[in-house]
């Protein structure tokens, strides 16, 4: 963005179909990841990596089976949003609501049981212990 340039990104080919539901993401060590859905039963998790030869490419870096980890009867899933310091992907489903799947470690939280939300804002807040955030008044 300082330099004022546009960067192209290939996709991996199992990602370049214009019915493949994607999202970019970050990997656990900062670098550019993407997270795939397919058949509605699995996400594919995809890592930019360099090849043997120093060219970068991307790398398979793991599945999350979401028949085991999301309420049977879900219906269609779609990746909805990925919070970058927390590593954790919004899911909407169909039938179930909306949940985060923490990529590391593939624990699922449901936030929401209404399927009919439209959009998601996800941010991370923090506190710092040992100070005042009160009011001062004069």
């Amino acid at each position: 963005m300082g330099a004022r340039e546009v960067g192209w990104v290939d996709l991996p080919p199992e990602c370049s179909c214009r019915s493949c539901r994607i999202l970019l993401t970050t990997t656990e060590h900062g670098g550019l990841g993407i997270v795939r859905v397919e058949k509605n039963s699995r996400l594919h998790l995809w890592s930019r990596e360099a090849g043997p030869n120093g060219v970068l490419r991307w790398a398979p870096s793991g599945v999350i089976e979401l028949e085991t980890v999301l309420p049977d009867n879900s219906g269609s899933i779609f990746i909805v949003a990925f919070v970058h310091g927390l590593g954790a992907l919004f899911v909407m489903t169909k039938n179930a609501g909306a949940f985060t799947i923490d990529l590391v470690s593939n624990r699922v939280r449901k936030v929401c049981g209404n399927s009919s939300v439209n959009y998601f804002v996800p941010y991370t807040s923090f506190c710092t212990p040992g100070t005042n955030t009160d009011f001062i008044n004069f």
